[in-house]
């Protein structure tokens, strides 16, 4: 099998949901952005403040360095965050998008990483003087979460992050005329000031984590229709052992240490219709989730 990274030439988008509750209406409840290239301001999807009440509303926006979700850090400077406006009013049944930009500085320790950050939105009533008791604000919280280029041989140790990977991103694209079997490798660093313990696991979103009423796992890349892999088995990390004693590896790691791996790809050929499927490796620390961090692989 010839396998080649692709340069992902656009951004990828995936808008998950809307959030609605006692009043107050926002779109998406999150969404997910691929950034190939840094440097540049990026405009990211809108943020939609959606007035179901029958009177304006007055809404105050705000950007916060906060990301509870499993395999991706908080975005380090909440300054590369900017939004076309922090407060806004919205006639009565009417909606207002909020711009949102993010500019990602264009060095080494920003590629192949996961972040993510949380947009706050408060309302309350304009005419608060003729409710004739204080106003009642409300509240509601959308999640962006952003993937940036992803470069092999990088595990620059710069950010602040218990385990750097690279590359973070697996594009194999296979011809007709390629064998559909073969392996890719990804490298990984202790970048904590502990030693851990590596394990690996073909990971299969359930979206049965529950942030602020939130139903929400790792999305995937590849928007339009569900692409994750239908067999597990198609992309899995090498084992280790002998015969029927093999199993998937652990890896214990000091400060500052790395390693590489190896992973099988055996993609069925009648499989290869044009599709374009998504697989997740996810890198568990001390056989938890927490501070773990995924490899995804595209195959087409």
């Amino acid at each position: 099998m010839c396998v080649r990274r692709v340069l992902l030439l656009v951004s990828f988008l995936l808008i998950v949901g809307s959030l609605f509750s006692m009043g107050i209406s926002i779109s998406p409840g999150a969404t997910l952005t691929f950034v190939r290239e840094l440097g540049d301001e990026l405009k990211l999807p809108p943020l939609t403040l959606i007035n179901v009440n029958e009177d304006p509303m007055e809404y105050t926006v705000k950007v916060t360095a906060e990301c509870r979700l499993k395999g991706y850090n908080s975005i380090p400077d909440i300054e590369w965050v900017r939004l076309s406006t922090n407060k806004i009013t919205v006639d009565a049944l009417d909606s207002v998008e909020v711009d949102v930009f993010v500019t990602i500085p264009d060095t080494p320790e920003n590629m192949n990483r996961a972040w993510g950050f949380t947009i706050s939105v408060t309302q309350k009533p304009i005419k608060q003087e003729a409710v004739g008791f204080a106003a009642i604000e409300l509240g509601a919280q959308a999640n962006w979460f952003i993937e940036t280029k992803s470069v092999p041989n990088n595990l620059s140790s710069e950010l602040d992050e218990p385990l750097v990977v690279s590359p973070s991103l697996w594009t194999a694209v296979i011809g007709e005329d390629e064998p559909t079997t073969g392996e890719l490798m990804f490298s990984f660093m202790n970048n904590d000031d502990m030693p851990h313990t590596y394990t690996f696991e073909n990971y299969n979103p359930q979206y049965g984590d529950e942030i602020r009423g939130q139903v929400l796992d790792i999305v995937p890349l590849i928007s339009g229709g569900d692409s994750w892999v239908s067999d597990a088995g198609w992309i899995n990390v090498k084992k280790s052992g002998f015969l029927f004693f093999k199993s998937n590896p652990k890896v214990k790691l000091n400060p500052g240490e790395s390693a590489e791996q190896i992973v099988k790809v055996d993609v069925p050929r009648e499989s290869l219709d044009g599709s374009i499927y998504e697989s997740l490796i996810y890198i568990k620390v001390d056989g938890e989730y927490d501070q773990g961090r995924f490899i995804r692989f595209v195959i087409r």
